[in-house]
């Protein structure tokens, strides 16, 4: 039918009941109804992807942290067994012992026991007996060539034959041998094998030659429950076991539980080796899970870390559950779009609305654009996370720092990304700001890809519309380079101080590494003391610079071989004066002068040169002071051999009118600690003057 206008035939075709109305009505049901259908359609596909997508990601996001766990855990196995094997160098490096294993191995048990090393015997069962209950040992044995004990610890088990056998096939290698897990009514045992030789030997060769095996025989249930304890760094429902693999059977340990080791069967490997992330039985029950494993070097061992596959894979039903909602509103949504587009396009106004909604989204989606490429290229770590602590975003740096890809990394938690202690100080500012509204700053280190950064937290409150804080966005700028130019700056003022001290002590042979050792040892005490890194540093410097008025000191007294006269010794005292001379024109930023006034002074007054007394003189000084005479009275002098750090201890004890009590008392816990041998005080040193 012809229309005089297109708008009498629009006219035309909306009266109602106009068959040209109800053919218009029923091609446009059709076509929105193929145009939700062919939507509908599509979503599908799109939330199948994405449902097989996210699949893929959970999987390598556990596999990745099974496998850290793993590895983490097998380390730290790894690290007690070395640790249980250096613990037998006491026994094992004695000269007696080796003295002792030696002449069994060469003449029999009968001759070793003659003669002075026989009277040596009960000497060596104490020290055995002692080392068993030190280490917290079921059993010690020294053992001969042919398997036989010949020196046992109290109360130690008999040895079987396997054992026996162990010991005797050690002989020939040489190398310490850590025997697998076996089950008692005590627990699980763990026994070490490690060789002695002799002490003196007229080769190398000879030198090498096994005479002796110590078999040390562990409690290993406690410590293997400790490493095998649930961590923090994969999500719930995971779990680690410890696989032991001897001679192709494969059998779980469970410290602590029936049966100990038991029997397993299809998949494991009959042999040792890492296993890649896979869907494998579940030891902890009948259903299957996602494991990934580890071997322990040096033992049979692998370290299991499972997760269920239904805890694994049970984010995909609310992804998919969403993902469907998603699906369904868009599906709405465009036929409602589509009903409103085919009613509304002849309206001009729409047109023209349409054409602006278009431009606003290319502004938003160029400024979006912008934006992205700004927060991609500044060197700034940023993140936004919600209320929960859940990541909502992540720019590329902040990505790459933590090793997963930003997509990745949204949806997680603190707990996900860094070690317990990282995650408590960040989860702490986070509360505060939330608290707070305000915003806070920190700096803490973080390990990144193996090396130490320093890093400034700025973190501030995310607002809504209605100025309530919904999150919080945090910026971390890394300032390792800085810092370590600046301690890159102290260490080079350090070597200076040092190579002026290696000068001064030049010009006599006993000052030879006094300073050193004065440093060491006065540093080491101020932080057992509680003081403050910067009183550490000032004593350090102070040490180092203790020596360098004695440039003033004429030669003939500063390298007299006899003990000073009185005389003489008064010259020698004026050299810390003149230290205090030299020194006046440095500024250091720290009161080194001070301190190193007050080296000399004592408690009694009896000090030089201001004769200082009680409260006058201040901690710095007098930790100086206790240093000073510990690092010359070790240290041998023409005249009188030097002591041991023991010997000075009981002497500054009995002057505790002149030096403080609670620094003598440092001074023997220090002498007394492991702390004491890593500071490497075997340099000579000068005698005291004071």
């Amino acid at each position: 039918m012809a229309m005089s206008s297109p708008a009498s035939a629009q006219a035309y075709l909306e009266l109602p009941g106009s068959p040209a109305s109800a053919r218009g009505n029923r091609r446009t049901i059709a076509l929105v109804a193929l145009l939700v259908a062919a939507a509908l359609s599509i979503g599908i596909i799109f939330l199948e992807l994405s449902v097989r997508s996210k699949e893929t990601e959970i999987l390598h996001n556990t596999g990745l942290r099974l496998k850290i766990s793993a590895s983490g855990r097998a380390d730290v196995l790894s690290e007690w067994l070395h640790g249980r094997v250096a613990r037998a160098e006491p026994i094992v490096r004695s000269d007696l012992f080796s003295l002792f294993a030696a002449e069994v191995d060469l003449d029999g048990a009968g001759a070793a026991l003659e003669g002075a090393l026989g009277e040596q015997l009960p000497y060596m069962q104490a020290a055995i007996a002692e080392f068993a209950r030190q280490n917290d040992l079921a059993g010690v044995y020294l053992l001969s060539r042919e398997g036989r004990a010949y020196i046992t610890s109290p109360d130690a088990p008999t040895l079987s034959g396997q054992r026996r056998e162990a010991a005797q096939a050690l002989f020939p290698t040489g190398e310490a041998t850590i025997l697998p897990l076996e089950a008692g009514e005590g627990g699980l045992r763990l026994d070490i094998l490690v060789p002695l030789h002799p002490p003196q030997a007229e080769s190398p060769v000879a030198a090498q030659r096994t005479v002796g095996v110590l078999l040390m025989s562990l409690r290993a249930d406690e410590r293997l429950a400790a490493a095998l304890a649930p961590a923090a760094l994969v999500a719930g429902g995971s779990r680690a076991r410890l696989l032991q693999i001897v001679d192709g059977k494969v059998r779980e340990v469970r410290p602590g539980r029936p049966p100990q080791l038991r029997p397993l069967g299809e998949p494991w490997p009959a042999e040792p080796a890492d296993l890649p992330f896979a869907e494998r039985p579940a030891l902890g029950g009948d259903d299957v899970a996602y494991s990934s494993g580890v071997v322990v070097p040096a033992v049979p061992w692998i370290v299991l870390e499972e997760m269920d596959a239904s805890s694994v894979l049970a984010p995909l039903g609310t992804h998919r559950l969403f993902g469907g909602l998603i699906v369904f509103l868009a599906t709405v949504g465009f036929a409602a779009a589509a009903l409103a587009f085919w009613w509304r396009q002849g309206s001009e106004s729409h047109r023209l609305l349409a054409h602006q909604y278009h431009e606003l989204a290319s502004r938003l989606q160029t400024q979006r654009r912008l934006l992205d490429s700004i927060n991609a290229s500044i060197q700034e770590h940023i993140s936004v996370k919600d209320r929960d602590g859940s990541y909502i975003y992540v720019n590329p740096p902040f990505a790459k720092a933590v090793g997963l890809p930003a997509q990745s990394v949204v949806g997680l938690k603190d707990a996900a990304l860094f070690e317990p202690d990282v995650e408590k100080i960040v989860r702490a500012l986070d509360d505060q700001v939330l608290e707070s509204g305000r915003q806070v700053e920190r700096s803490f280190v973080l390990e990144v890809e193996g090396q130490p950064r320093y890093f400034q937290v700025s973190k501030s409150p995310f607002l809504d519309d209605e100025g309530r804080c919904i999150g919080v966005v945090s910026v971390a700028r890394d300032s390792t380079d800085l810092i370590e130019a600046q301690q890159r700056r102290d260490q080079a003022v350090m070597n200076t101080i040092r190579a002026l001290s290696n000068t001064v002590e030049a010009v006599d042979p006993y000052l030879s590494g006094h300073s050193r050792k004065l440093e060491r040892v006065s540093s080491a005490l101020a932080r057992r003391l509680g003081c403050s890194e910067l009183e550490v540093q000032t004593l350090e410097i102070a040490a180092n610079l203790s020596q360098i008025g004695k440039l003033s000191v004429p030669p003939e007294i500063l390298t007299k071989a006899e003990r000073l006269s009185p005389a003489e010794q008064e010259v020698m005292k004026q050299h810390i004066v003149q230290a205090d001379h030299i020194l006046r024109e440095l500024e250091f930023g720290m009161p080194v002068r001070e301190v190193l006034l007050q080296m000399h002074e004592r408690l009694d007054g009896s000090g030089y040169p201001a004769n200082l007394a009680a409260e006058d003189i201040g901690l710095a000084g007098r930790i100086l002071a206790v240093a000073d005479v510990f690092a010359a009275r070790t240290a041998p002098r023409s005249y009188r051999k030097p002591l041991g750090p023991q010997a000075v201890v009981e002497l500054l004890r009995r002057n505790t009118t002149r030096y403080d009590a609670e620094v003598v008392e440092a001074l023997a816990e220090l002498v007394e600690s492991p702390e004491f041998q890593a500071l490497d005080l075997d340099e000579p040193a000068v005698a005291s003057t004071g």
